[in-house]
């Protein structure tokens, strides 16, 4: 499986830039994927329903909060990138509605809704290279390049091309 040295490596032959041996290299290419690594793969990894990433859990009533307009709070997951989808416990049951908010008095997100036993399905943050799989670490190297395009090259058409390949995932 790849490594992130391996991806960034991907990315960079997409733009013809030297290759490196590690993210703590001194080199440029090295400074910038170790800066750029994490938010590109957490970029791709809310972009697309990847199956690896996809996990659900019985959602945690946070009772001392107050849901504006709605009748239940919930514990936001740490490791939740994107929130696909809640449904009630019950099995077979629609997709119910939700929010998303921010909530000072937790300094963080909470999930808010009208219904009980939520069970919330999501994209996790996903950071064990071997977990990835063919299609997403293909897509990434893409996304990884068109961020890396203009620190690399002062390109902005190389920036778009990358881009656009990208788009194709």
């Amino acid at each position: 499986m790849a490594t992130a040295v391996d991806i960034c490596n991907m990315s960079l032959s997409h733009l013809g830039v030297e290759f490196i041996t590690a993210l703590s290299d001194s080199t440029e290419p090295a400074r910038q994927c170790n800066l750029l690594y994490e938010p590109a793969r957490d970029q791709v990894l809310r972009d697309h329903p990847w199956g690896f990433a996809e996990t659900s859990v019985e959602l945690t009533v946070l009772p001392a909060v107050e849901p504006t307009g709605y009748t239940f709070a919930y514990t936001y997951p740490a490791n939740c990138l994107h929130a696909r989808n809640i449904y009630n416990s019950i099995v077979g049951a629609a997709p119910i509605d939700y929010k998303i908010v921010a909530t000072a008095a937790l300094d963080g997100k909470v999930i808010v809704t009208d219904f009980e036993d939520a069970v919330l399905i999501y994209t996790a943050a996903i950071t064990d290279t071997t977990l990835f799989d063919a299609s997403f670490i293909t897509a990434f190297s893409w996304r990884l390049a068109a961020d890396l395009a203009y620190p690399l090259t002062k390109k902005g058409t190389t920036a778009k091309s990358m881009q656009e390949a990208y788009s194709l995932y």
